[in-house]
Order: structure tokens, then sequence, then C-alpha cells
């Protein structure tokens, strides 16, 4: 047999396990396995490995791969916390380092280390040069204090005059009196106001005349601006014052009955309701339709209207001299 066969053999019984091959060196090689899986995960992740080398290694023990997988992922680690910091202080070449299989974990651990208190002084430096900028200022601020408060009360007083000014001369000058404007009616004197520029003007009417004293109806009593009453020709307001022109009007009453309540009632009947309830303009209409008064008695209302409304009811407010006119049917002539 040829030495070249005799090794072939020998190669082969090596790559087959044999039945005295102990099982402590079966789990061996599968734990050796399971490292070597794991050295091709990290690799995806950080500086490459040569794996097929430890595969092609004829019997690396559990614990070298294990060691050589565990040193793998330290420095792993220290590469990712030097990355972390890279951006506060100057740049580490991170790639070169990620493939550079040469470094020891210490070596890594020590760059981390530099690097990490070279961040800490430059944060010192930082923090020292704050400290500083705010002393200055705290002492410029101190030494030119008094500057400071005339140069800040000349700007307030400038910006005050300016204000002053442009307020004046906005500014509108009422032109009446209280006195010129009371007697006069409600819509005169609001139109006085108006043509003068005012722009917030209200008007208050008070409901407290009797019939009889119907000529002081919208007739002004009062005229307030800003809620004031002691103003002259020769004031001075903004535009948008509040005027609150106060006039008097006639009683308000309401209607005793509705339209479809007056169907077929008697006209005098309704005319009496009506006064009862304080309407004093009533007008009687008649219509002049009836032939026979069989179906239609005479003096059947048809209809009351109160300023040309129909549609009223009893809670629907009229002033007194409101015109109420009661239409009723009758015989022809």
């Amino acid at each position: 047999m040829s030495k070249d066969k005799q090794k072939k053999e020998k190669k082969e019984e090596k790559k087959q396990p044999t039945t005295t091959e102990s099982f402590t060196e079966l789990i061996n090689k599968k734990m050796n396995n399971k490292i070597l899986d794991k050295l091709e995960e990290e690799n995806s992740k950080m500086e490459k490995h040569d794996v097929e080398k430890l595969l092609s290694d004829e019997d690396p023990s559990y614990f070298e791969l294990e060691s050589t997988y565990k040193d793998k992922v330290r420095k792993k680690e220290i590469l990712d916390n030097i990355e972390s910091i890279n951006y506060d202080i100057n740049n580490v070449d991170i790639n070169e380092l990620r493939d550079n299989d040469k470094y020891s974990y210490e070596e890594f651990e020590e760059i981390y280390n530099e690097k990490k208190k070279k961040k800490e002084i430059l944060e010192n430096i930082r923090k020292e040069d704050k400290k500083i900028d705010s002393e200055k200022r705290k002492a410029w601020t101190r030494k030119n204090k008094k500057d400071l408060a005339i140069g800040i009360g000349i700007i307030i007083v400038f910006i005050f005059f300016v204000i002053l000014y442009f307020v004046n001369k906005s500014l509108i000058i009422v032109g009446y009196t209280k006195d010129e404007l009371i007697g006069l009616n409600y819509k005169i004197v609001e139109d006085k106001l108006e043509s003068r520029g005012f722009e917030n003007i209200e008007t208050k009417e008070i409901n407290d005349l009797i019939y009889k004293d119907k000529n002081k109806k919208e007739v002004v009593t009062d005229v307030l601006i800003s809620n004031r009453d002691n103003y002259n020709k020769n004031s001075k307001y903004m535009k948008n014052e509040e005027i609150i022109i106060i006039y008097h009007s006639l009683i308000k009453t309401n209607p005793p009955l509705t339209n479809k309540e007056v169907k077929k009632m008697n006209y005098k009947e309704v005319e009496k309701q009506f006064k009862n309830n304080g309407f004093e303009n009533i007008k009687i209409e008649k219509i002049q339709d009836l032939v026979t008064g069989w179906i239609t008695k005479d003096g059947e209302v048809e209809t009351v209207t109160i300023n040309k409304d129909t549609k009223f009811d009893i809670n629907s407010e009229y002033l007194i001299d409101a015109e109420v006119i009661i239409k009723y049917h009758t015989f022809k002539k």
C-alpha cells in the first residue's frame, strides 16, 4: 500500500467518528459549532473575522472559540461607545477601527477612555466660558446701571409722547353740549354724532309715557359718552367711544285676543277689550256685503290688524298708540 493511500485512509478515519470516541468530545464539537455560528452572526455587525479559517483548523477547542467570540463582542461595545461621543469632539475613524483586528480589547478601551476624558474636559471648558461671560455681563450692568436707567427712562418718555401724539390726532371733538342735544328727537341726535365721526352709538328706549304725553315720544332726555355726562363742546374722545342716547317712548301693551279668536265676535266687544288693554288708536271699518244676515251676522268681525300686522298673539308687544283696525260685516245700503 502506497504512502498516499495510507494518508488518505487516516484522514477518512478522522472524519468518521469511531465507536470509541468519547461522548464529551461530541458535546465539545457541538458547542464549538454554536460559537462559530455566533461569530458568523456578529460578522454582519462589526469588523470581519475569518470564520472559514477557524473552521479549517483541525481541532479548535471550545474555550478558544468562546474567548474569540467574547473578545469581539467587547470590542464592538467599546467601538459603539466611541462612536456615541464622536459628535462632541474630534472624530476618530470608527470604520478603520472596526476593520482592523490587530487592536486588543484593552487598546480599544484605552481609546474610549481617552475620548471620554477629552469630552469631559471640553464640557468643563464650555461651562467655565459661560460662567465667565455671565459674570462679565453682570459686571457691565452694575457699572453702567445709572446710564442704563437714564437711557430706558428717555426711551419710555419718548414712546409715551409718540403714543400721546397719535392718540390726540385720532380724537374727535364732540361739538355739542349735553343741553344742546336734550329735547331733540333721538334720530336727529344720532345723525349729529355720526356726522362728527363717532362709530359706537347706541340708543336706549324707556317705555314709560302714557298716551296724553305722546308729544314727548322719542325725545332725548340724556346723552352719555363713556358713561359720563360731564363733557362739553370741546371735549375729545376716541371715535369708538361708547355713546348712549336715552329717550322716552309710550308704554307697551299686549293684544287681548288673536285674529282667530275675534272671528264671529261683535266688533263692539272686540273694540272694548282692546281699549281695556291700553290701545288708544282704534279704528272701525265696515264691510257692507250682507243681504239677509242669516249666515254672517250684522256686526260680526272679519279681521283685526295692528300696525297692518295680522299674525299677532297675546304675547306680542305694541306701543299703546299702535294703529288697530277692526273690520266687520254689515248690510248693504
